[in-house]
């Protein structure tokens, strides 16, 4: 997703929220990234960092797309565990994703969850 997102000229800026797991996940594995270190994400692997991405904690509430007046086109929440969508229904804003998920529901724009918890249980 990364890597179509970056080469795709219509889009400007991309806000990578990232999880404290998936921040080490990402040291340890794909990238070399740390939060506020947009220059750092190389979503082709070609030694070209992108100029577009801006890696967000996902403890930075303060962050712009936690605001409905910053205008972003759509959000992608990928993976997309069962306790987040619950917290997005809910409208539980206790973290980044959370709030931009709640924000985009609120104005009305596109919101994209790559479910990832198979097989669902009972209750759902």
């Amino acid at each position: 997703m990364l890597t179509l997102l970056d080469a795709d000229p219509h889009r400007r800026r991309i806000h990578l929220v990232v999880s404290e797991t998936g921040l080490r996940l990402f040291a340890e594995g794909i990238w070399q990234i740390t939060v506020g270190s947009p220059k750092s994400v190389d979503p082709t692997h070609s030694r070209r960092p992108s100029q577009k991405i801006d890696v967000l904690a996902t403890r930075t509430l303060a962050a712009s797309i936690a605001s409905g007046s910053y205008h972003v086109d759509a959000m992608a929440v990928i993976p997309c565990p069962s306790a987040h969508w619950q917290k997005f229904a809910a409208g539980t804003c206790d973290d980044l994703l959370a709030r931009s998920a709640d924000v985009m529901l609120k104005e009305g724009r596109k919101l994209i969850l790559c479910v990832r918890d198979t097989p669902f249980s009972a209750s759902i």
